[in-house]
């Protein structure tokens, strides 16, 4: 299978660490930054029951149904419309894709705290000291946890940022296997396209966002920042582009615009009709857009504080509100 190189959708998620010593957690939150979600404990027994409790099913359950055809093939069914629509679960931050443990600690040793975690999408991630390391190195190998790191480490916290982004997007990218499975079979070809995943990466960056989603019709992605503004992102291939063209031409844009939209200057959005008599209707769903020239040619246009059909309030729903009630 074609490697899908940007995925189907990214949010922030809760990081658990536990250690007996309290300062050393509070070390480490510190060192880590207060845009990451921590919940930090001290005691395994009630770390490993909170982490067991979380159990909301996930989203690539929630948008791929399937059934088997005369007890044979299983066919699946993608509602491509159910991913943006994550973005109205509150709680979608506090689903936990990394647990970092300390390896001794009296109540319970690191390795049969992560054992009895029941959810085996977790990424987990093992601290040791000198003599664990190989303790450490044999559960790595025997796959019981994806990453180990020595306590001792003077870069621990530069170490540590590292591995929990690392995680997070392999966490996203299991939980996802199936539904990228389901969109190969019609995905957009700038998916994989190494000329767009580094616009794409660039664009992540420089508008800080914090989590996104794919959409379709036309494609792209809803993306969202911290504070909850949403955006959007939209994407037409040459193809695209060509349809695009035979619908407003019967649609009786006005050719000033059709022009424009031709030699790739800009993109309408959302879809424009017939209906939209008034020259300023046609300005105020037009946007300028950039070419990319990667495996294919594509118009890219984003889209700041573009509104979305979707019952969602950011002051509730956003990442900051979310953090804000996590350490309040």
């Amino acid at each position: 299978m074609l490697k899908i190189d940007v995925l189907p959708y990214y949010h922030p998620t809760t990081v658990v660490i536990i250690d007996n010593d309290r300062h050393f957690l509070d070390s480490v939150r510190l060192l880590l930054g207060s845009s990451l979600a921590i919940m930090a404990f001290t005691c395994p027994h009630k770390a490993l029951q909170t982490i067991n409790q979380r159990n909301r099913t996930s989203l690539d359950q929630r948008c791929l149904s399937g059934q088997s055809h005369e007890g044979e093939a299983r066919l699946i069914r993608l509602d491509v419309a159910a991913i943006e629509q994550e973005i109205r679960i509150v709680d979608r931050f506090g689903d936990i894709a990394v647990v970092i443990t300390d390896f001794d600690m009296p109540a319970m040793n690191g390795l049969k705290l992560l054992s009895g975690i029941k959810n085996p999408r977790i990424k987990k991630v093992l601290l040791t000291g000198v003599g664990d390391e190989r303790i450490a190195v044999d559960a790595f190998n025997c796959g019981l946890i994806n990453r180990f790191l020595r306590k001792q480490d003077p870069a621990l916290s530069r170490r540590l940022s590292q591995v929990i982004h690392e995680l997070q997007y392999e966490y996203f990218s299991e939980i996802s296997c199936v539904l990228q499975g389901a969109l190969q079979l019609h995905a957009p070809d700038f998916l994989s396209d190494p000329v767009f995943v580094e616009h794409f990466r660039a664009l992540i960056t420089q508008r800080n966002i914090v989590e996104y989603y794919f959409i379709e019709d036309p494609a792209g992605f809803l993306m969202v920042d911290a504070c909850g503004q949403t955006s959007r992102l939209i994407v037409y291939n040459a193809a695209d582009l060509e349809r695009l063209l035979f619908r407003l031409r019967t649609n009786n844009v006005p050719d000033s615009l059709l022009r424009r939209i031709a030699l790739g200057k800009l993109v309408p959005w959302p879809r424009i009709d017939s209906e939209q008599e008034d020259p300023e209707d046609w300005i105020e769903n037009i946007y300028p857009c950039e070419r990319l020239r990667g495996i294919c040619e594509y118009l890219v246009a984003y889209i700041q504080n573009s509104p979305v059909d979707i019952d969602y309030d950011y002051r509730l729903a956003s990442y900051d509100a979310f953090l804000a009630g996590l350490y309040r």
